[in-house]
């Protein structure tokens, strides 16, 4: 696949549930506005139904920023503001209709929501259903690899696609599996899955990238490596974006990120695509946010503002 990817045009006899259903997990006392994030970020991309699950402590100012969307209050481990170890379950019992997953934006990192992503990844594999794991599911990952053993012992080769610089990366046969790294996300990863050294820095674009396509490699998925150049990569090829802009360098705009990827897979948008079309339209949501507001004073919000506009450029006629 060689193409740039694009947005089909939705049915004229669409449904809220045709154009997808995405379930975002996400959240803590600490990091309420994680999930919202996400979630707003999600709804603007275009998923049909949006659902936020989140600790019971954060749910209330999640209601407040959430007018569209529904949100689950999943079991709290008392003391941690986080969920416990068998919120999960919990949350399947009020949630319908999963195309997707998004999981790890604000969870926070003890050993109960080290098991809540353990059991997030064991569903989304025994299901079939495409998840994105990022921020603090990915550090679960870091003090727990045990938690993606059974994927690595099924991990096949890649797509049988040819390998071309630029060219958009293809999806495995597994159950898709999008990780979403900054570059300290992924030495952590790196280290815990290949035995390297925590306190190497990937200080080049090169090193970042031959990181992420080894990550990507042994653990069936697509890696999205976000920084000024991001690389996405299957293990089999790459993509490198450097369109955005360093006003994107906010606290708050890889949740963005996460919603935005996460929207398309419920979509229906192969792994691959989803990433490289969702990377591009951060950067142009970034772009326009500077516009509006200037360089210096964007947030993640003015970046959910902007994808509409971004959009318009990814949709195919």
């Amino acid at each position: 696949m060689h193409t740039q990817p694009t947005l089909e045009p939705i049915p004229l006899d669409a449904n809220k549930y045709t154009r997808g259903s995405l379930l975002v997990l996400a959240g803590s006392v600490r990091y309420c506005g994680a999930g919202v994030l996400a979630t707003l970020a999600a709804e603007k991309t275009g998923a049909g139904y949006v659902s936020l699950a989140t600790p019971s402590g954060a749910a209330a100012v999640a209601r407040q920023h959430l007018l569209c969307s529904p949100v689950i209050e999943g079991p709290e481990a008392k003391g941690t503001g986080a969920f416990d170890a068998t919120a999960f379950s919990a949350i399947l019992k009020e949630a319908h209709h999963i195309d997707a997953l998004c999981c790890g934006p604000g969870l926070t990192v003890n050993s109960d929501t080290i098991a809540f992503v353990g059991e997030v990844l064991k569903h989304a594999a025994v299901h079939g259903i495409p998840l994105l794991l990022d921020a603090d599911a990915l550090n679960a990952l870091s003090a727990e690899p045990a938690l993606l053993d059974e994927r690595r012992a099924q991990n096949g080769p890649p797509g049988e696609e040819d390998s071309a610089e630029g060219s958009p990366v293809s999806a495995h046969a597994q159950a898709p599996l999008i990780l979403t790294p900054h570059t300290g996300e992924l030495a952590r990863l790196r280290a815990s899955f290949q035995g390297r050294s925590s306190s190497q820095r990937l200080a080049s674009g090169l090193a970042v990238r031959e990181a992420a396509t080894e990550l990507a490699q042994e653990l069936g998925a697509t890696v999205v490596a976000k920084g000024p150049t991001t690389f996405i990569t299957d293990g089999s090829c790459w993509v490198e974006s450097s369109e955005g802009t360093p006003a994107l360098a906010k606290a708050g705009t890889g949740d963005v990120l996460a919603g935005i990827i996460s929207s398309l897979l419920a979509q229906g948008v192969p792994a691959g695509d989803a990433a490289v079309l969702g990377v591009q339209i951060h950067s142009q949501a970034g772009i326009h946010a500077e516009r509006e507001v200037g360089r210096r004073s964007v947030t993640a919000l003015d970046v959910i503002r902007g994808i509409p506009a971004a959009l318009t450029t990814f949709e195919s006629v």
